[in-house]
């Protein structure tokens, strides 16, 4: 299987440190929920030491093209999208090294108004060893999404800048939600010098954009270099999986 469709799984172990950025709020509930969650979860989640140079997690965890039910196409309405838009988000760092995707959905579901924690995700997607499909991860989502009328998918068209700025336009702009997005985590700029591996998966949260300056906001769960920041929608483009926006849209 080719390295473009792995899926992110989590790279480094992390303690969720209360810290506050202009218009977002830190959360370390989820640190404790984890700690408490831990002893159950068992030797596969558990997180290993913080090396000087942090570990990445194993590579081969396949992505797979999750469909869910489409309304409106995006497009049309993406247009009616305002030209900047930043969602409020409740920000989280992940608390064991492969929880990048249940803490980046954590996120993503309190946009939605549903307020479940990171070890919560992590148990019911079954996120262990290397960490978490897209497989594994959706019918979670979509179980609490459902009642929202809103569902996620994964392989919709990313490959551009313009493109994936749309998907944000429609789900920040119009729905007003962030969403999850799967990354290769050495190619991320504020990882330049972290010395990860080539194509180390990972999963941050957008949830923001300015359609003049072609950028888009972001929220990295991995707090070493995490947190805010604000890419280019062509460099974001560049270092995203193929297909691997959870984009969000409403049911019919």
């Amino acid at each position: 299987m080719p390295v473009s469709r792995w899926i992110a799984g989590g790279i480094a172990t992390l303690t969720a440190t209360a810290a506050v950025a202009t218009g977002i709020v830190v959360s370390t509930a989820d640190a404790r929920d984890g700690a408490r969650d831990g002893g159950r979860a068992g030797a596969a989640g558990a997180a290993q030491a913080l090396p000087t140079q942090p570990a990445a997690i194993p590579q081969g965890m396949p992505y797979e093209p999750v469909a869910a039910p489409r309304s409106q196409p995006a497009l049309q309405q993406a247009a009616a999208a305002p030209g900047s838009y930043t969602v409020k988000i409740t920000g989280q760092y992940q608390s064991k090294n492969n929880w990048c995707v249940p803490t980046s959905s954590s996120i993503s579901l309190r946009t939605l108004g549903v307020n479940v924690s990171q070890a919560t995700l992590a148990k019911k997607m079954k996120t262990a060893g290397p960490g978490t499909t897209a497989r594994q991860a959706l019918p979670v989502l979509n179980a609490y999404a459902k009642p929202k009328h809103l569902a996620y998918r994964t392989g919709d068209d990313i490959s551009t800048g313009t493109k994936l700025l749309t998907k944000v336009r429609y789900d920040a702009g119009v729905l007003h939600r962030a969403t999850v997005l799967g990354v290769w985590a050495d190619d991320l700029p504020w990882n330049t010098k972290q010395g990860f591996p080539n194509h180390t998966g990972h999963a941050i949260v957008v949830y923001g954009y300015n359609a003049s300056k072609k950028t888009i906001t972001v929220w990295d769960p991995w707090k070493a270099t995490g947190g805010k920041h604000t890419i280019s929608a062509a460099k974001l483009s560049a270092v995203s999986q193929k297909g691997g926006m959870f984009v969000i849209n409403p049911t019919l």
